[in-house]
């Protein structure tokens, strides 16, 4: 997996009505109603990921399908921050290597960041 947009939103952690932060901050530095969003979704939906796995990318088609459905399970857990290692769209606000992220939850890392991918659909949304 690459991207955020690969496992959520999902149905542990639906696409809310509205996001708070807003992942957009150039249009509302407030929040942003998260159902603007299903409609640069392929499939107009608020509990499916952006994009799907295909077998171009996976050896294994189904064991990557498996695998997502248990990553989508801790990404559900709030005491659990999934981050992509190639997703770079909360570089800008993370502590990077050398430094620790072991301050994630009291910093609110998860919850500030949890939209932020959906910034990639500014035009759309």
């Amino acid at each position: 997996m690459q991207r955020t947009g690969e496992f959520r939103p999902s149905e542990q952690v639906p696409l809310p009505e509205y996001i708070l932060p807003s992942p957009i901050p150039e249009i509302s530095s407030s929040g942003y109603p998260g159902l603007r969003f299903p409609a640069v979704h392929p499939t107009n939906s608020r509990v499916r990921p952006f994009y799907d796995l295909t077998r171009d990318f996976n050896h294994d088609l189904q064991m990557a399908n498996w695998t997502l459905g248990g990553l989508q399970e801790f990404d559900g857990d709030e005491r659990i921050w999934v981050l992509i290692a190639h997703d770079d769209t909360h570089d800008h606000a993370i502590s990077l290597f050398p430094e620790s992220l072991n301050d994630w939850n009291s910093l609110r890392w998860k919850e500030e960041l949890k939209w932020n991918f959906l910034r990639t659909f500014i035009q759309g949304a």
